[in-house]
């Protein structure tokens, strides 16, 4: 059976309609200045309330070029750029509950003279941030204070214990029995 590039042209404008496709175009692909994204923690991420949370994306171009960053938050159904979110790196502290989508576009900083649209540039994952109500003292450290009463307990249990033995009570015929 012959393939033809047909399928593939049409399936390819229908993923550039519904927002998709990859920004590269058929000129951008093969080229060493061409950003690669190749670590980030762009995920499904919970913070909560008023808790500074970064958001981070390492990119690189194979001939060594610089990068730009320009961050990106969804208010309705539009990406919206966040003034002075040009680093590699974004953090932000919410001050309400709510879900939250954010992204990075990385692009070969030599074009930053062009419009955005015609620079060689990459576009990240979808971060969706879930930042939950602000935890409570007790949420935070309960289970860190409850290991700490059951240690003590434990000890003073042990050292109770070789007391009574150190002190005489009981004699040869007393059985200690003791549960830990």
């Amino acid at each position: 059976m012959k393939m033809t590039k047909r399928p593939l042209a049409v399936m390819l404008m229908l993923l550039l309609m519904l927002g998709i496709a990859p920004t590269a175009t058929a000129n951008t692909i093969g080229d060493p200045a061409m950003p690669r994204i190749t670590g980030h923690n762009m995920t499904r991420l919970t913070a909560h309330v008023n808790q500074q949370f970064t958001l981070r994306v390492t990119a690189s171009a194979q001939n060594g070029d610089p990068m730009g960053y320009q961050w990106y938050v969804m208010v309705n159904t539009n990406w919206v750029p966040i003034e002075g979110a040009t680093q590699s790196s974004f953090s932000f502290t919410k001050q309400e509950e709510g879900f939250h989508r954010y992204r990075v576009i990385v692009y070969n900083a030599n074009d930053s003279e062009l419009p955005m649209e015609q620079r060689r540039r990459v576009v990240s994952n979808t971060a969706q941030v879930t930042v939950e109500p602000q935890q409570s003292w007790w949420q935070q450290h309960g289970t860190m204070v409850m290991n700490v009463i059951v240690t003590i307990f434990a000890v003073a249990v042990v050292a109770l214990t070789i007391y009574l033995i150190w002190a005489g009570y009981g004699n040869r015929d007393t059985t200690w029995i003791v549960f830990f």
